[in-house]
């Protein structure tokens, strides 16, 4: 995440969809549950077409913060 901010810190496109990369790197299904999310909708967020909220960004990057 460090790299994509570095190298793209106005596109919240490609910020979200790294997101997912590591979303799913490190278990979707565990993230859905800290954050509170489904599965289904932080896929759909997190994708290359996804257009997450504030919100959902904030679930997925501070889970911890949200329980």
């Amino acid at each position: 995440m460090n790299a994509v901010m570095e190298e793209t810190p106005d596109d919240p496109a490609f910020i979200a969809h790294a997101l997912g990369v590591v979303a799913r790197a490190r278990n979707m299904s565990q993230l859905a549950r800290d954050s509170g999310l489904t599965s289904v909708g932080l896929y759909k967020a997190l994708s290359r077409d996804g257009n997450p909220s504030f919100a959902t960004v904030m679930k997925v990057a501070v889970p911890s913060a949200f329980a």
